[in-house]
């Protein structure tokens, strides 16, 4: 399975990256401060398919791993709110009362 935005994401709380895990077949990344458990943060984790969502409905395809890694800035995440950050487009939000593509 292909990790697609390694690197890429942040947490919205502490600003540390996050990191990949394989569970139960899918990738899913979670803040790397809270899977350390060295710091107050929360547990705020985001499958891989949920971005993958989100990228379709903006590009309208799926994108491959280099394409994702010239358009993706950063994705930042919390609990309630994901933003993916484009280096040359508009961002995506989506949270939980409110999408903008």
């Amino acid at each position: 399975m292909t990790i697609l935005f390694k690197g890429k994401i942040i947490c919205g709380y502490c600003k540390k990256k996050h990191v990949h895990k394989n569970e139960r077949g899918r990738i899913k990344y979670i803040c790397s401060h809270y899977n350390r458990k060295s710091g107050n943060c929360v547990r705020n984790l985001i499958s891989q398919d949920q971005i993958m969502e989100l990228m379709e409905l903006k590009f309208r395809r799926l994108l491959s791993k280099e394409e994702i890694d010239s358009v993706v800035d950063y994705i930042e995440v919390t609990e309630d709110k994901i933003q993916i950050n484009f280096y040359e487009e508009k961002e995506v939000i989506l949270s939980n009362t409110y999408g903008q593509f």
